[in-house]
């Protein structure tokens, strides 16, 4: 007998599910399993991977109810599959943590650990740490839409969903600058730098180096900005221990790209006249 009854009602508050009718999608290929409803972000390959706090944020992986599911049950896109991935709209985020602490359109926290893989990409009322294992990231881009609810995964698993405005286009993707602090006459760009971070060089008590760390991963790019009134010393930009640049006038303003490729930093600089 042929079917008679349709449902014509989507299925609500799943994660991953898109709920706006104007959306800005892109799709990646998986470099790992990426659950729906996580923040993702591109490796140095320009693959998707599930948030660690040290590649390009680019989204929140969608669900797809004609996908698949692995066998885990969680309707996870697979390693080599393109993963579609929200950059702006209105969608359901995997929720991690205690419901009443979050207000509606505040910036939303991003679990991003590095060896704990369980709560990756997730929303949290976590505070931010940089803490081993316990990394917490504001991530400018998303808001809360609402309070977290309870829902289920395809395979009945209950979870925690909340609906998260993003705003990721590469028109309007931008991190707030980093006040670098002096100490010992090293400026130290933090191991949790994010691509395309903007980094101002505090103020100088002698003739500085401007470190740039070992663990960030290649292609990575950070942009550095010194005002000629803070830097009244010359700056010298290091890989690790080693130096890239030569020595700036002191009191100019500078500008610096640095990128990093095969293991190594380069940086190209620009100084005021």
């Amino acid at each position: 007998m042929p079917q008679q009854n349709y449902n014509i009602d989507r299925v609500a508050a799943l994660a991953g599910q898109v709920t706006s009718q104007e959306t800005v999608v892109g799709r990646y290929q998986a470099v790992e399993a990426i659950p729906p409803g996580r923040v993702v972000e591109l490796d140095g390959n320009g693959k998707v991977q599930l948030f660690r706090g040290t590649g390009k944020r680019i989204g929140v992986s969608m669900y797809r109810d004609t996908h698949a599911v692995s066998d885990a049950g969680d309707g996870s896109w697979q390693i080599d599959e393109f993963v579609p991935v929200l950059r702006e709209g209105v969608i359901y985020m995997e929720f991690v943590g205690t419901e009443a602490n979050i207000a509606d359109l505040t910036d939303v926290n991003v679990s991003g650990k590095d060896t704990t893989a369980t709560d990756r990409g997730k929303a949290t009322d976590a505070g931010l740490s940089s803490a081993a294992d316990a990394e917490v990231y504001e991530v400018p881009g998303l808001k809360y839409a609402g309070t977290p609810v309870a829902s289920t995964t395809s395979e009945g698993d209950a979870q925690k969903v909340v609906l998260v405005e993003v705003d990721m286009t590469a028109k309007r993707d931008r991190l707030a600058p980093v006040m670098l602090t002096q100490a010992a006459n090293d400026f130290a760009v933090p191991a949790t730098a994010r691509d395309g971070q903007m980094f101002e060089i505090g103020t100088t008590a002698a003739a500085s180096t401007v470190s740039l760390p070992a663990s960030l991963p290649d292609g990575m790019v950070l942009n550095f900005f010194a005002d000629g009134t803070k830097n009244g010393h010359t700056l010298t930009f290091r890989d690790v221990a080693t130096a890239i640049s030569a020595a700036t006038t002191a009191s100019k303003r500078v500008a610096g790209t640095a990128m990093k490729q095969a293991g190594k930093w380069a940086i190209n600089l620009t100084v005021g006249p």
